[in-house]
């Protein structure tokens, strides 16, 4: 019998987990040919996790629905040098103690689950000390830091790469993304999203150009007189975007609404390059049609900081109004029209 499968059932048939119990209840077993597996034997977890993951997705396949679910869990330990122990939150118990922790990825199908991944939380206390992780046999390409959340990513990211199949539960996506559903029914599909932050000017920059902010280098959020907006650069308008990749290519594109993209760069004399933005700073990125202010502008000292909530209907206004325009063209030829 493989000592992997003795181990294992030595885990369910004692109830002390340590070798010296186990061996006393799996037979043929032998107490130092399983203390050396565990403790010297240079065998690949990574191996033992993708053959149960790609078991347990052998087995599952007969399901109609199958949920990837992905959770914390803790481990509460005395000393410091056991990998990744700290004094952190330790769910165990519900609260903070010393601990390891770590990131687990099961599949789950009705009533049964099979964990298929795992990955430790190093805290910065262990990834910020070379030496230290060294001495513990952590790898190299773990000396980084990653919070539970890139855990997560990380097991997700693999497990499709592994060939793991898994499903959103049904109806979730119709209820927590009703817009993305209402697209989807409507011919609209998106197939590479970025998300990198919830603020206006790097999310919507990177939205457009398609890379993320320490390429596109607008990376802080664009306010009138914030104390960032001055040495802010400017996006380069020779840098691709969905705008002017369609313009160049004989598109008419068009832009109504809030900018908050970048600031300027048609020297409009805004100290800032940022207030006052005119359609002639935004016709430089490809886009025609710009109506001005933008949003914001009208918070700004010079403008008494008053501010006023009715962006939102003047956008709507500007693109009915374009539609119009639209409709009578599509009604002298032919006109294709991509929004």
């Amino acid at each position: 019998m493989p000592l992997s499968i003795q181990y294992v059932k030595g885990l369910f048939q004692s109830r002390k987990g340590n070798i010296e119990r186990m061996v006393e209840h799996v037979a043929d077993s032998e107490y130092y040919s399983m203390q050396h597996f565990i403790s010297e034997s240079p065998w690949d977890a990574r191996t033992g996790f993708d053959t149960v993951a790609l078991d347990t997705n052998e087995v599952f396949k007969s399901f109609d629905q199958v949920a990837l679910l992905i959770d914390e869990s803790s481990d509460l330990k005395k000393g410091d040098y056991s990998v990744g122990v700290s004094r952190q939150y330790c769910g165990t118990i519900g609260k903070v103690d010393n601990c390891q922790v770590a990131v687990y990825g099961g599949l789950s199908a009705e009533h049964y689950y099979g964990l298929i991944d795992t990955a430790l939380y190093l805290p910065e206390s262990w990834t910020a000390n070379r030496k230290r992780c060294k001495a513990a046999g952590v790898p190299k390409e773990r000396y980084k830091h990653k919070t539970k959340v890139e855990l997560a990513v990380d097991i997700v990211r693999y497990q499709l790469e592994l060939g793991t199949h898994f499903d959103f539960p049904p109806g979730w996506e119709e209820t927590n993304l009703p817009t993305l559903t209402f697209l989807k029914r409507n011919g609209f599909s998106f197939d590479r999203a970025f998300c990198n932050t919830c603020m206006c000017s790097p999310s919507r920059t990177t939205l457009f150009t398609g890379i993320y902010p320490a390429k596109h280098k607008v990376s802080q959020t664009l306010t009138i007189g914030g104390p960032l907006s001055p040495s802010e650069p400017t996006i380069s308008a020779s840098l691709p975007s969905i705008m002017n990749v369609l313009w160049n290519d004989g598109y008419d594109v068009q832009y109504r609404g809030k900018w908050h993209m970048s600031k300027g760069v048609a020297g409009n004399g805004a100290t800032t390059n940022y207030d006052n933005l005119t359609s002639a700073d935004i016709s430089l990125f490809g886009a025609m049609g710009w109506i001005a202010p933008d949003a914001g502008e009208d918070v700004n000292p010079l403008n008494f900081g008053g501010g006023f909530a009715n962006h939102d209907a003047r956008y709507v206004a500007e693109a009915i109004k374009y539609l119009q325009e639209v409709k009578v063209k599509r009604a002298a030829g032919e006109l294709n029209l991509i929004a």
